[in-house]
């Protein structure tokens, strides 16, 4: 919302002048909203479109609804103000934009922890997970969630103790427990995540290999130690992978891209399908081992 107190009478005006069917003086008052505010707000923006769509500057309506969702990716239409029909025209806009969108904001949120900035980089991947939440049939993104996860949690581990946490989005995976589409579906509050550590669970059983022989692009001078997590469904599918020792960054992006693949006879717990936390240890060849073979 607009914050300044000549803004929001300019705001107030604004709105007055829209319900009345003023609309080029509404625009010349937005003009002055964002004049005062230095910018737009995801408010006056929506205003403004809804104006040059009175207007029919249809043109200039579907680049300010551009220029709206790069600006305020999160934004949605306000039902009680915008009809369905504009609704579904935004929603065409933001779907359109929402890869590179979602592109940018990782790469935003990458920069920060590659200097370091982990409370930034937790916020900012959290931010991209969100999106993605929206992207779920792009499969140009398919691969993006588990890596953005992965740097999520090391940032969140590389955080001093002491740091307190930003707010998880809605539907984000936690450590210990989670809440699922499937499991509201069923009306479950919350759903644990096993591992090795529980004696009357079953751990699950890969149905095929789940990792390739290493390369030469994966070899490193020493036999260098890698540790991931991975949480296996109750379909037997991976929803999350986590790096916990690195081996190296091209390295990690491979795990997390193949993990997505793999399918697993899920975990059991009396008889039921469970999810489970498994973690696995991968050890590098050196390059003078594979020289050898």
């Amino acid at each position: 919302m607009v914050s300044d107190s000549a803004a929001q009478d300019q705001m107030a005006r604004v709105k007055e002048l829209y319900v009345s069917a003023s609309y080029r003086e509404a625009l010349l008052s937005l003009d002055k909203v964002e004049l005062v505010l230095r910018g737009s707000t995801s408010e006056s923006a929506e205003y403004r479109i809804l104006c040059l769509l009175a207007l029919r500057e249809q043109q200039k309506a579907q680049a300010e609804i551009e220029k709206l969702f790069v600006k305020h990716p999160g934004y949605r239409p306000d039902p009680l103000l915008i009809a369905p029909g504009v609704q579904a025209q935004f929603e065409k806009v933001r779907q359109r934009l929402l890869p590179q969108i979602i592109r940018n904001q990782y790469d935003a949120a990458k920069a920060h922890f590659d200097t370091k900035e982990y409370r930034e980089a937790v916020e900012e991947f959290d931010r991209v997970l969100e999106l993605l939440e929206d992207a779920d049939n792009d499969f140009s993104l398919a691969d993006l969630r588990l890596i953005v996860v992965g740097f999520r949690d090391l940032a969140r581990a590389s955080l001093p103790a002491s740091t307190p946490l930003p707010a998880r989005p809605v539907g984000a995976t936690e450590n210990l427990l989670a809440v699922t589409p499937a499991a509201a579906a069923r009306g479950e509050s919350q759903v644990p995540i096993y591992d090795a550590s529980v004696p009357d669970v079953i751990a699950p059983v890969p149905l095929k290999p789940i990792l390739p022989p290493l390369s030469r692009a994966f070899s490193t001078p020493t036999p260098t130690p890698g540790v991931f997590e991975i949480v296996i469904d109750e379909k037997g599918q991976v929803e999350s992978a986590v790096v916990r020792h690195s081996i190296s960054p091209q390295y990690d992006s491979f795990f997390l891209r193949e993990a997505r693949n793999w399918r697993y006879q899920p975990a059991t717990r009396n008889g039921k399908a469970v999810r489970f936390r498994k973690v696995i240890e991968i050890y590098t060849t050196t390059v003078e081992s594979i020289g050898r073979d």
